[in-house]
């Protein structure tokens, strides 16, 4: 009786033993959860340098400018000068530059009618005196942008030759008269000036090259077809400094204000925005930086870990655990990694980690990682064994997620999308990415955020269309 006494209580025992060997683990799980802070994209700051070639300006002035340029024919007009007065473009306009001023030669063909007032003998009568002839004016402007993005042009005169000398119309003989078209040019001159500071005006409006442009950086931008990749920009300000001049060249340099994002699949709607005014500043970085917002979605994230941790079994001692499916979820200010398991003890465990870029590996991992506290409590009383350190120190090595290789992918994109692109008939862009850092990264509900800086240089350059020579 003893014998069988002692025989039944062994077999109680590695009965009670195997039953909670095998008992299945259920502990709470961690609440699915994130801080209560708002996402705000960090303003990013895009230097253009807008640069117009003299020959491009002619061009463009060249194109705008023909035919009648001036005409005055009111006898009254200017203190009653009795003169009236056109003026055609004859051939090229040419422009020239020096520092900030635009110099340029107008060549024109003058028609002029004077009516000389005569008194003879006590009777007063008019006698009108037409001239023909052409003459290279010469000007000087002094160019400037506006906050409404018109262009104003304080022209002056700088002088002028003949190029052909007027002469007086009198039935078939033309008699030379020079010195009466000079002095008639003289009073005359300032007129031309502002009626050509007019035409700039009309002319070089650049807002809807703005509008154009402005549209062409709100849409978001497909950068890859195989990744589905795209750049999101919200432009939101625009500064610029003073036009300027050099090597031939005005040198236009602006900043845009904007926020940006690159997405992987589908990109966001954002709402147009008006074309703001120019704020015109003194100074402007010439380099660039874009704070690029890339996710990195806890599905995705699932989906690598399953390759490394799925089927995974490890070994504490003489028992073993072996995975056999996970999932991935947000956990306050952790990221939490809920693991069902199998082996000497089964069911449910979590661990929790903190997201952090590795910029030796440059890997996004989970540092810290433990096991939450909720199944700490638990493992405590049915399976302590887990709790050697061994299990969550070897699943936090798996739980890697490399992106340097997407990184340097969507970096390379970027430099081939900013290689040449025209964003409109007259701008190109140009510019290349030398450079990227990381940013804190942040714990969403859909996967973490996180910030990358790219900086580099932006060209944009205007170029007159081959539409509508």
């Amino acid at each position: 009786m003893f014998l069988k006494s002692i025989v039944k209580r062994i077999a109680y025992g590695g009965l009670f033993l195997f039953v909670l060997s095998c008992r299945t683990l259920k502990p709470t799980a961690p609440v699915e959860s994130v801080l209560p802070y708002s996402i705000e994209s960090n303003p990013s700051y895009i230097s253009l340098t807008l640069e117009t070639g003299i020959d491009e300006i002619e061009t463009f002035i060249n194109r705008r400018l023909d035919g009648l340029i001036y005409e005055d024919l009111d006898l009254n007009n200017n203190g009653g000068d009795n003169l009236m007065v056109k003026a055609w473009k004859q051939s090229r306009i040419e422009l020239g530059l020096n520092g900030n001023i635009l110099r340029y030669e107008i060549p024109l063909k003058l028609w002029i009618k004077y009516y000389y007032e005569n008194k003879s003998l006590g009777i007063a009568f008019t006698q009108p005196i037409e001239l023909e002839g052409a003459i290279l004016l010469k000007f000087k402007s002094e160019l400037s942008l506006n906050p409404n993005w018109t262009v104003t042009s304080k022209t002056t005169p700088a002088g002028y030759s003949w190029l052909k000398s007027p002469a007086l119309k009198f039935g078939p003989v033309d008699i030379p008269i020079g010195f009466l078209a000079d002095n008639i040019l003289k009073n005359n001159q300032k007129p031309i000036a502002q009626a050509i500071d007019r035409m700039v005006s009309d002319e070089l409006n650049l807002r809807q090259y703005g509008i154009d442009a402005w549209k062409a950086l709100s849409a978001p931008i497909k950068i890859n077809d195989d990744y589905n990749t795209w750049v999101a920009l919200q432009p939101v300000e625009l500064y610029t400094i003073p036009l300027s001049g050099m090597n031939g060249k005005i040198v236009h340099q602006m900043s845009i204000k904007a926020l940006a994002e690159v997405f992987i699949g589908q990109p966001p709607y954002h709402n147009a925005t008006l074309l703001p005014d120019i704020r015109i500043v003194d100074k402007l970085d010439k380099d660039f930086s874009i704070l690029l917002q890339t996710r990195l979605s806890y599905i995705g994230m699932q989906s690598m870990a399953t390759k490394y941790l799925v089927g995974k079994t490890f070994q504490i001692g003489n028992r073993s655990v072996k995975v056999i499916q996970i999932a991935i979820f947000p956990a306050g200010d952790k990221v939490a990694l809920q693991a069902e398991i199998e082996g000497d003890v089964k069911g449910t465990i979590y661990f929790t980690g903190v997201p952090v870029y590795d910029y030796a590996t440059a890997e996004i991992k989970l540092d810290k990682v433990d096991f939450d506290i909720r199944t700490r409590n638990v493992l405590h009383k049915t399976a302590s064994w887990l709790l050697n350190g061994t299990i969550n120190r070897k699943i936090g090595e798996k739980l890697v997620f490399p992106i340097q290789e997407d990184v340097e992918k969507a970096k390379q994109q970027i430099n081939e999308y900013l290689n040449n692109t025209r964003l409109t008939p007259e701008l190109t862009l140009n510019g290349r990415i030398v450079r990227l850092g990381f940013g804190e990264i942040k714990i969403l509900n859909d996967g973490l955020l996180i910030p990358i800086e790219l900086g580099g240089n932006l060209k944009v350059t205007f170029k007159v269309s081959d539409t509508g020579k």
